[in-house]
């Protein structure tokens, strides 16, 4: 018989659609009500899902368009079967008309490959393929009749519908499809939220946090936004569903949150509304193992930040108790080794000092160690830096010479913190410890011509082990500070 086509010009919006059992596009006289197939063809949802789940979490298939504001073509047929309907016993054919639809978005999907492999009536075999169009719709002609699979697929996902095919009638799967997709999903208000990043002490605008928010959408869609704050510290994140969000802030060790209700088209400044954006001062627990030469808790208290100090200097039996103690130093954070400690009585003390470093920066915690506290790191992880005199450095790093050195930033976040890529480094004192390389799994982020020693040699490096991070600098923290060591200084606090 011939194929009609007929176009019918009835505007029907998301909303008018939904409440018509799911929104089926009218169909012929002869068929049932709400896109429900005559011949007792009730459009039934497979045991293996419905067509609207084209998509999964995490999966998209996909280009998405509206449901259309007119009605699609669709063939017109004296007879319309749905999926259930016993095959026919004579060979013929018929078409089958139907919709993608992806889920998560409910929104149709268009440009999906639509396509039957089957045998013709001459026992010959066909691919009969097609194309969804803008509204997600589709119409396979001259498919042979029996039980036949239909295939879908778009952007790498693809699955199958089980359906039957009648001779010379229309196999109208649209229904369920519209059963998911024609639910009156309005498009959801948003907005921004505006803010910056701070240590405790309110002094210290900090660069490269990552700012995020999980939420939902006015639909109920999980919403993730995230950026990272500008060297200024300050962030700006981007079509936020509006309502009351959580922002989370993290920097290496610490991470504060807050809530803010983020207006429709507009944009909510977090400092108008929240009384304290800054990382808390006592949240990420700070450990310091005190020395003669070096006060890395002079730059922490003016940061604003809360630690507990461990004699390593003067009673070295409290350092010594400590790092002896694993569960213990599993209570901070970060642990930080001043320069001019007695280091070398303290490891010697007792052996497991080694093994508990090393196991407490595998389970997530950080060390920083600077010049003569090098021994931490050499000891704990002997491969990962290579000091002037390796494999035996116990004295033979100890051999820098008193100058200003100029540094090389080569770490693009501190360059952007610091605003330039050329540094002073002073040292103050001779006998400070050369690094004389690093191999590939060590960064380095400062580097410098040492005289005597070669160009380019790593001042301030950092590598990972398990999930924590170790930090090492040839200098340290003292009168002799250069105002670029002084903000190098705090923004390294920031990376354990």
């Amino acid at each position: 018989m011939k194929w009609l086509f007929v176009v019918a010009l009835h505007l029907c919006s998301l909303w008018a659609c939904s409440s018509n059992q799911g929104g089926t596009l009218p169909l012929p006289a002869s068929g049932t009500d709400g896109g429900y197939g005559s011949d007792g063809g009730v459009f039934q949802v497979p045991d293996s899902g419905s067509l609207s789940d084209a998509t999964e979490p995490g999966q998209d298939v996909g280009d998405t368009a509206s449901p259309p504001t007119i009605d699609i073509l669709k063939p017109d047929n004296e007879g319309i079967t749905g999926i259930n309907d016993e095959p026919d016993e004579n060979c013929g054919y018929g078409s089958v008309f139907g919709v993608v639809c992806k889920k998560t978005a409910q929104m149709y999907v268009n440009g999906a490959d639509i396509w039957i492999d089957a045998t013709d009536c001459n026992g010959n075999p066909v691919h009969i393929s097609t194309l969804s169009n803008n509204g997600g719709y589709y119409t396979l002609e001259n498919v042979p009749n029996g039980a036949q699979v239909i295939h879908v697929k778009k952007d790498g996902f693809e699955y199958t519908r089980n359906i039957v095919v009648k001779t010379d009638k229309l196999t109208d799967i649209t229904g369920v499809g519209h059963k998911e997709c024609f639910k009156a999903v309005k498009p959801c208000d948003l907005g921004n939220i505006t803010g910056y990043v701070c240590a405790p002490g309110k002094t210290l605008l900090i660069g490269g946090a990552d700012v995020s928010v999980t939420t939902a959408d006015c639909n109920g869609q999980p919403v993730t936004i995230n950026t990272l704050s500008e060297a200024d510290g300050i962030y700006l994140l981007t079509d936020v569903p509006v309502g009351p969000v959580v922002v989370n802030v993290t920097k290496g060790s610490f991470q504060t949150e807050y809530i803010v209700t983020v207006p429709p088209n507009g944009t909510v400044h977090a400092p108008d509304v929240v009384t304290d954006l800054c990382f808390p001062s006592n949240e990420t627990k700070i450990a310091v193992v005190t020395g003669d030469w070096d006060q890395i808790e002079s730059v922490l208290s003016k940061l604003g930040l809360s630690y507990d100090l461990y004699d390593g200097d003067v009673v070295t039996a409290i350092a010594i108790g400590f790092l002896a103690n694993l569960q213990h130093m599993k209570e901070y954070d970060i642990i930080f080794f001043d320069c001019g400690a007695d280091h070398d009585l303290i490891l010697a003390a007792n052996p497991i000092i080694v093994s508990n470093i090393q196991q407490f920066v595998a389970a997530g915690g950080s060390v920083y160690a600077s010049d003569w506290a090098y021994i931490y790191v050499e000891k704990a992880w002997p491969n990962a830096i290579n000091f002037v005199g390796d494999p035996s450095p116990t004295a033979y790093p100890k051999v820098g010479n008193k100058g200003l050195i100029q540094g090389s930033v080569v770490d693009q976040n501190l360059a952007n913190n610091l605003g330039k890529t050329a540094v002073q480094i002073n040292y103050d004192l001779s006998a400070w410890v050369v690094v004389q390389s690093v191999p590939p799994t060590t960064a380095s982020h400062i580097v410098g011509n040492v005289p005597g020693f070669g160009n380019g040699l790593p001042l301030m490096m950092t590598h990972k082990q398990g999930t924590g991070t170790v930090l090492y600098t040839t200098f340290h923290n003292e009168k002799q500070v250069t105002d670029d060591m002084s903000t190098i200084l705090n923004f390294l606090v920031f990376e354990l």
